[in-house]
C-alpha cells in the first residue's frame, strides 16, 4: 500500500494489493481526524489502484498540509500519510 505522487498536487494514485475479492474501504482523513474522502471497492485479486482527484465527498477541492489515507481490508488496517502540496 503507497500513495504517488507524494507530496500530491493534482491528483493521488493509491496503490494496494488484494488477495480476495472482499470489499475495500479506503478513507482520507485531515489531521484532526475528520473524514475528507471515502470509497468502497471491491477489486480483483492482485494489484491495484484508484486516484484521488484531491477533493472531498463534495467535490472541493482540499486545502494544501498533510491528511492520512486509510485502507481497511477484513481485519487488516494500514495507513499512510499523504501531503498535498499548493
Amino acid at each position: 500500500f503507497r500513495i504517488v505522487p507524494n507530496p500530491a498536487g493534482n491528483y493521488a494514485q493509491i496503490l494496494f494489493s488484494s488477495t480476495s475479492q472482499e470489499a475495500i474501504t479506503i478513507r482520507i482523513y485531515s489531521v484532526t481526524g475528520n473524514l475528507i474522502r471515502e470509497w468502497t471497492l471491491h477489486p480483483a485479486s492482485g494489484s491495484n489502484s484508484i486516484q484521488w482527484d484531491l477533493t472531498d465527498q463534495n467535490k472541493r477541492k482540499v486545502k494544501q498540509g498533510m491528511y492520512f489515507c486509510s485502507l481497511f481490508s477484513g481485519t487488516e488496517h494500514k495507513t499512510a500519510r499523504i501531503s498535498v502540496a499548493p
